[in-house]
């Protein structure tokens, strides 16, 4: 007896030994359209690499390391502590930030230093200083205060000195007022550099963008002139006053305001107010202009009167 049977994974022409239920002993050949199974191949699995951010926190620094040698006494994966060596590693990571990105005359800038311990002792006997001499040509040193440790001032330099323990951060903040107004001396910049220990981002010399802050000052000046200087009845005079940005970045919101009750009382005005930038207007008896003017802009405003 010949029977036909099909099998997965198995060449056609195959054949079986088959008992049938009578007790019968029969082959079994397989079908020519048998299917072969296809193998399975693995995809290999590659590991993705750890990719930090700038906001990631820093890894401590240590270095570590155990000699292997099972014939004296050092076997593979030892806890021996004659085996392992240890030697902790000192780190600083510090950052200056100032709380405006510019100023103006009779501003108050908070500066704020973090000072962060990143290595794996305990930083003792450092110190962080902040040279202010290229902010006190500007402004005045009000104050400060720290999270830890001991801030002194003498001028012009702001001196931190403590201990941090590894992985902790002592913040140090200060604030200087911008002199005037009007702005006096000065560059108009309230700029300088913190400097920390050699084993900190902010070493002497230094060109970490953490360790320096620039808040340049905006600032203006007022002019006023008039055309002619004497007059008689009927004469027009013409007032002409120029404002100009004389600082370091935009000055936001400019103004002055002109009363002219001690003119009026001998003149008319002529409703003539006229500005190159900005906003005039008149309501009796004042002439107020306003406007935004960027460093080295110059407004000019121009009204007049008749004498009566």
């Amino acid at each position: 007896m010949t029977l036909t049977w099909t099998a997965l994974a198995r060449l056609a022409g195959a054949s079986a030994v088959v008992v049938l239920a009578s007790g019968t002993v029969a082959t079994a050949t397989s079908a020519a359209h048998a299917e072969v199974a296809k193998p399975v191949v693995a995809k290999p699995v590659v590991a993705k690499p750890v990719v930090r951010t700038a906001d990631d926190p820093p890894v401590p620094k240590e270095l570590n390391n155990t000699v292997t040698s099972p014939e004296g006494g050092c076997p593979p994966g030892s806890a021996d502590p004659d085996c392992t060596t240890t030697v902790g590693v000192k780190s600083m990571e510090v950052e200056k930030k100032a709380d405006k990105t510019s100023a103006k005359p009779g501003d108050t800038v908070t500066y704020t230093l973090t000072i962060k311990n990143t290595g794996t002792v305990v930083i003792d006997g450092e110190s962080v200083t902040d040279d202010l001499s290229g902010v006190l040509d500007d402004a005045t040193y009000e104050g400060a205060s720290t999270s830890g440790g001991e801030v002194t001032f003498t001028a012009p330099t702001l001196t931190w000195s403590g201990e941090i323990a590894p992985a902790a951060t002592v913040t140090v903040t200060y604030t200087v007022k911008v002199n005037g107004p009007p702005a006096t001396g000065g560059d108009n910049k309230l700029g300088n550099v913190v400097s920390g220990p050699p084993s900190s981002n902010c070493p002497p010399g230094s060109t970490d963008p953490r360790c320096t802050t620039s808040t340049p000052i905006a600032a203006i000046k007022v002019r006023k002139t008039v055309e002619p200087t004497t007059a008689i009845k009927g004469d027009k005079v013409t007032y002409k006053i120029t404002v100009t940005n004389t600082g370091e970045a935009t000055y936001t919101g400019a103004t002055f305001t002109d009363n002219l009750a001690d003119v009026l009382d001998d003149a008319t005005f002529n409703g003539d107010q006229d500005a190159n930038t900005g906003n005039v207007s008149y309501t009796e008896p004042t002439v107020t202009w306003s406007g935004d003017l960027v460093k080295g802009q110059v407004a000019t405003i121009t009204y007049s009167v008749t004498v009566k």
